[in-house]
């Protein structure tokens, strides 16, 4: 039953399922796909969320943010020339990359926060996939609030979610 409503949803056009990334089938990794709401204005809709101070207020700012995020760079994706995998990565202990791109051998993982500022705690996740993918990882991007494009380590940066999805977006899409 549950699979007929999720069928229906998707066929409306409300939810997308994203599909996990593994490519070492003997690591703990989460294998289930991922429920998106393809719409945030939806989602906070059904949420009663009513306002931005709202959702900050119970916690719903940052699942609002990545729908929004994730959303947009999926469809960015679908626009583009290279068509890109859009998968997400999540581990058994809890490290999860919301968005992660793959052609051929190249990946890019995308975390999105809705944070302005910045933490190392906000890179960990990419660090770990970059770390479990070596020279297949191309680069990884926070996407934030924030204003300022910052260098978190070695092909992880932190890029204001405003310039990813102005004129640069397509290129970090296209790999």
């Amino acid at each position: 039953t549950a699979r007929s409503y999720l069928d229906l949803l998707e066929t409306g056009c409300q939810v997308r399922t994203l599909p996990a990334y593994f490519v070492n089938t003997g690591k703990r990794l989460r294998k289930a796909p991922k429920i998106l709401a393809r719409d945030c204005g939806f989602a906070a809709h059904v949420a009663d969320v009513r306002s931005w101070e709202d959702a900050v207020s119970r916690g719903m700012d940052g699942p609002l943010v990545e729908t929004f995020a994730l959303a947009e760079l999926i469809t960015l994706a679908g626009l583009s020339e290279t068509r890109p995998g859009a998968t997400y990565w999540r581990t058994g202990r809890g490290a999860e990359v919301d968005l992660v791109f793959e052609r051929g051998p190249a990946v890019v993982g995308i975390e999105v926060k809705s944070a302005v500022g910045l933490r190392y705690e906000h890179a960990r996740s990419l660090m770990s996939l970059r770390d479990d993918l070596g020279d297949r990882f191309r680069i990884g991007v926070v996407a934030y609030l924030g204003d300022e494009t910052r260098r978190l380590g070695d092909r992880v940066w932190a890029v204001p979610l405003a310039s990813l999805l102005g004129g640069c977006a397509v290129d970090v899409v296209d790999l």
